[in-house]
């Protein structure tokens, strides 16, 4: 029963003169409802975290991006340990070229939308990295938990990093331009400090 329909419905009781005890009753009913409702909901987001993986990869043609976490669960405040490696795994040197760095990036998410990328990077300048036959390019990156729009902390709570080649990144391989490349998601959840 949803919230405003059930406060409806208990004011409506004490207009009309329910009994207190029936009113209490459904008090309680509702009240019960609710924490299973809560504890469902705790369950399926822990489980979510339990299997989460901490690498996930996506491979276009023969250029394979792979981003690995140490972990999923962080405390308020802790650093996020983010590894990004490009691999060419095709027979041909790969050439990606970008006007601004980085190459490869992280994005973060809350439930609704992007709430940074990284790393910023403010001087522009022109950066070609070749990769050979099964040559590597990785990035060692830290994400400090805080949002773009203000700079300030996360609230607690569940996000979702991605790898992606950055969106001006040119990658070209054999003559042929790929496409950007983005991993699958991670879920992560920011634990609250809580006080002894």
């Amino acid at each position: 029963m949803d919230r405003k329909v059930f406060f409806a419905f208990v004011l409506g009781a004490l207009i009309v003169g329910v009994p207190l005890a029936v009113q209490t009753y459904l008090l309680s009913r509702q009240l019960s409802d609710l924490r299973n409702q809560l504890n469902e909901l705790r369950g399926q987001i822990n489980g979510l975290l339990t299997n989460a993986p901490t690498h996930v990869e996506a491979t276009v043609d023969s250029i394979r991006l792979n981003l690995s976490l140490d972990k999923t669960s962080y405390w308020l405040g802790e650093s996020v340990n983010i590894t990004l490696r490009i691999t060419n795994e095709g027979n041909e040197t790969a050439l990606l070229a970008r006007s601004s760095p980085p190459l490869i990036k992280f994005v973060i998410y809350d439930e609704s939308s992007q709430i940074f990328s990284g790393p910023q990077v403010t001087t522009p300048v022109c950066v070609e990295k070749s990769l050979n036959p099964e040559e590597s390019f990785s990035m060692n990156l830290v994400w400090n938990q805080r949002a773009h729009s203000n700079y300030t902390q996360v609230e607690p709570g569940i996000y979702f990093i991605m790898g992606r080649t950055s969106p001006f990144t040119t990658i070209t391989v054999g003559g042929q331009e790929i496409e950007e490349i983005e991993t699958p998601k991670i879920p992560i959840e920011i634990k609250p400090i809580t006080q002894s």
